[in-house]
């Protein structure tokens, strides 16, 4: 499947809790992610906006 296909309906910048619908992760392994800098992240704040382009340069990498 596409990344393309795999993210459709989700925004162009998601928030931790798409993030881990979009993963099928828990929110304690979607921040250890974001603080550890594996997946790139900005943050406004304290709340992490996460491009969905980085998102799938990270399962590029990592798959």
């Amino acid at each position: 499947m596409s990344m393309y296909r795999m993210f459709h309906g989700y925004p162009d910048v998601v928030t931790v809790n798409q993030l881990c619908k979009m993963l099928g992760i828990g929110r304690n392994t979607a921040y250890s992610l974001l603080k550890s800098g594996r997946l790139k992240s900005v943050r406004i704040g304290i709340k992490y906006r996460i491009p969905t382009r980085w998102i799938e340069d990270y399962l590029k990498e990592n798959s």
